[in-house]
């Protein structure tokens, strides 16, 4: 999981009179595990995990989720978590453990103790709770989230294709890595706008109805046929590979081997995917 791929903050804001002017006032401020939960109940993808209060019941969490790795996370409310400090001097809130039981350890440095990051101020926040979850190789990563601006009045979408760095430093740095979609709190998100974030992040790709080629020749002569299924064209392939994107050498290499003892193979086709 490197760093949680994904965060969801929700919020309702209301308003207070202090003196002659009015003041956003938070009401509704969402731990990482209930929002993960809220994005799966949506039908997205999250990683597997899960809650824990002690100890003992993080070794069961991550017993639970029957994987090789795990992050562990501490569940308090502030950024910077994977850069903080607990008062018992484990450094970083966000950690790997490669046993159920080095969950269980890790979980007891952070439970009960308070964790300063650079949101939290000198006395840091309370790690109540950790979230357990399983650890996933991320490909590319992505930085995503709505907040309130008073720039704009209200809602705004923030992205950038530059994920996993802070994104107050692609600001400063790279300012145009990153889009700006405002909300209209009347009518929510348009689905052109939605499409116009995801073409800028690199998700959405013309895909041309196939129908469409005796008219549309020009177009159909620029496609990729290295990265269509050969089966469509005539072709037929004894087998096909994908060792994933978090593949060792040694993995790499076992594949190679096991994908040339066929005799009946007399072409290979090898493609590389670079981020």
């Amino acid at each position: 999981m490197a760093s949680s791929a994904f965060r969801l903050l929700s919020r309702t804001v209301n308003t207070v009179k202090c003196g002659k002017h009015y003041i956003p006032q938070r009401n509704l401020n969402l731990h990482e595990h209930i929002s993960l939960s809220l994005l799966a109940s949506a039908g997205v993808k999250v990683p597997k995990f899960g809650v824990a209060k002690t100890p003992d019941e993080a070794l069961h969490a991550a017993e639970k989720l029957g994987s090789k790795d795990f992050v562990v996370k501490a569940q308090v409310l502030a950024g910077g978590r994977g850069k903080g400090v607990f008062e018992g001097g484990l450094k970083g809130g966000v950690k790997t453990a490669y046993s159920p039981q080095e969950a269980k350890e890790l979980a007891s440095q952070m439970l009960g103790k308070r964790l300063v990051t650079k949101q939290t101020g000198e006395k840091g926040v309370l790690c109540k709770e950790v979230m357990v979850a399983e650890r996933l190789y991320t490909r590319r990563e992505y930085y995503f989230a709505i907040m309130l601006e008073r720039d704009f009045g209200g809602p705004v979408i923030i992205a950038s294709s530059q994920g996993g760095v802070n994104i107050e430093e692609v600001a400063r740095d790279n300012p145009d890595a990153i889009i700006k979609e405002p909300i209209d709190i009347m009518t929510g998100l348009s689905k052109d706008q939605a499409l116009k974030v995801a073409r800028y992040l690199g998700f959405k790709q013309n895909n041309i109805d196939q129908n469409a080629e005796f008219r549309q020749k020009q177009l159909f002569d620029l496609r990729d046929w290295s990265q269509e299924d050969s089966r469509l064209h005539g072709g037929n392939p004894a087998n096909f590979l994908d060792v994933g994107g978090g593949a060792t050498v040694t993995q790499v290499t076992e594949a190679f081997k096991l994908i040339t003892s066929d005799p009946k193979v007399n072409y290979y086709f090898f493609y590389f995917l670079h981020y």
